[in-house]
């Protein structure tokens, strides 16, 4: 159970890798030719951070409201440490970045994600074309609220032969020329959830 837990992480881990290098190099060059430092090296950590927590949720089977909550509550935690020695405009952005993943999680953790109606393949294809990067069969699954043998089923029938195309392991959508605008456009209403006027209260 342990080492199958460890080898999804990996997995998880090692296909964000370039990411991570990424990351990895920004907090390298803050901190050997102290440019931007501190600022540059906290984003840079904490896109390892968040990468590491999601790959950690994802291999436990958590929801993925917990790590919305784990992460919005430690940056902001940081952030507020961060604005009782000096007030920078880097804490304040961290500050309202962190609330707003409490918020979302919340949202989330309180009314669930609800599935448009359509079919399977629609669900799907809908969901990796809000995603801004290739998605695996379980976090489409966790996204779209259907099985995970529904998801690699229509995959398996719908992969490559259609919008949906296989990159390794991972699942993304044929974009036409003007995909990263439509991308960004099609994930508003997702990120704007908390003021759709429907109250995470109900």
């Amino acid at each position: 159970m342990g080492r199958s837990v460890v080898r999804s992480v990996w997995s998880e881990l090692v296909d964000d890798g370039p990411v991570l290098v990424f990351s990895a190099g920004l907090v390298l060059l803050s901190a050997v030719l102290e440019i931007g430092w501190p600022s540059i090296a906290t984003v840079g950590g904490t896109m390892i951070a968040v990468r590491t927590l999601e790959a950690l949720r994802s291999a436990a089977g958590i929801p993925p409201f917990g790590s919305g909550l784990v992460i919005g509550a430690g940056v902001t935690g940081y952030s507020a440490s961060l604005l009782r020695t000096e007030v920078s405009w880097v804490a304040v952005s961290f500050l309202l970045v962190g609330a707003w993943f409490v918020l979302d999680a919340c949202y989330e953790w309180r009314r669930g994600i609800t599935p448009p109606d359509g079919s399977a393949e629609e669900l799907i294809a809908t969901t990796l074309h809000e995603s801004s990067m290739a998605l695996p069969p379980d976090r489409i699954a966790d996204r779209t609220g259907l099985t995970l043998e529904v998801v690699e089923r229509t995959l398996a029938e719908r992969a490559d032969d259609g919008v949906i195309e296989r990159v390794g392991n991972r699942y993304t959508i044929r974009e036409r020329t003007a995909a990263p605008v439509d991308r960004l456009w099609n994930a508003l209403p997702h990120h704007l959830r908390l003021f759709s006027g429907r109250s995470w209260r109900e």
